[in-house]
Order: structure tokens, then sequence, then C-alpha cells
């Protein structure tokens, strides 16, 4: 059997459209086309592994499970990554003599940045310029004037522990 057409079938129902396709795989050895799509080898290795992992939480395994442990050697389950944009930063504001921690939300722009800090510091925005400190790049490069009211904080890569300066104009 190299060649397998396969759909509808119940028990798979739980499981999204890539695990089924590879759960199947990884039964199936010797098939070579599933559903009219050609199986590359890497395709099935990676499905192999993916079964594997699939069934190291359960108690009860397929037989198939240990066929391809023997394959592949003992693996550990694939560690979940939040790669998503974090939307908050704890900086350090300084105001003349005066310093103060705040947490800015990265999605508003500088004029609304401008604005909190307005009603924190008593300055109002037009009579404000506004520089943020990378702390990473603090020793190659002075203060970047925050200039553009319309820009986005977060497209300045701001993080925790960095510092904006409020000047007066």
């Amino acid at each position: 059997l190299e060649d397998i057409r396969l759909q509808g079938i119940p028990v798979l129902d739980a499981l999204s459209e890539l695990e089924r396709r590879q759960h199947l795989i990884a039964y199936l050895p010797s098939v070579i086309r599933l559903n009219g799509s050609a199986i590359l080898q890497k395709e099935r290795e990676d499905a192999e592994r993916a079964f594997i992992r699939f069934f190291l939480s359960e108690d009860e395994r397929p037989k198939r499970f240990y066929e391809l442990e023997a394959i592949h050697g003992k693996l550990d389950p694939l560690v979940d990554v939040d790669l998503s944009p974090k939307k908050t930063a704890q900086v350090f504001v300084h105001f003349c003599e005066e310093q103060s921690t705040l947490t800015v939300n990265l999605q508003q722009s500088v004029q609304e940045l401008k604005a909190t800090l307005s009603d924190k510091f008593g300055l109002r925005p037009a009579k404000m310029r506004l520089f943020y400190i990378d702390q990473d790049m603090k020793e190659f490069c002075g203060p970047d004037e925050l200039r553009y009211n319309n820009r986005k904080l977060y497209s300045y890569q701001i993080r925790d522990g960095d510092e904006f300066l409020i000047d007066s104009k």
C-alpha cells in the first residue's frame, strides 16, 4: 500500500488537519502518497517526531510509538515559546531633578505619552522635548529625540529599564 486517500475518520476528528496528516503518515510507514500529495522524507520525519511527542504524556501508547522511538530516540516535549511583542514596559523618566518610574503602553503614540507625562510633571506637550535612552546603546550613542508625535512607542524597541528624559523648550 503506497498511495491512499483517507477522509472522514471519526477517531481523528479531534485533531487539527495538520495533526491528522502527521498521525496518518506516522502510522503508515509504507505510504508515499496521502490524499493525492507526495510525502517527502522531511515531512515523514517531522510527522513521526510529532507523533512521538503527541503520545509522550499519554498513559496508553500505540505499538507504533515504540517503533518510532527506536528510530528517533527519546524526544523531549517541545518548549512553548511566546514570541508576541510586549505591550508595556517599565521605564524611568527624568525631568529636572525629579526621577519617576512609569509603566508605558507601547501601543500608544509619542503624542499620547507626552500627554501622560504632561499630567504627571505639569509641562505642556507643546513645551516638551522628549528623549529616549536605550539602556543597551547608552554607551555608544546619546539620547534619541522623539520628534514624530504619531510614531508608536513599540517602533523604538523600548524595553524594561530604558529611560526617557524630558526637557523644556
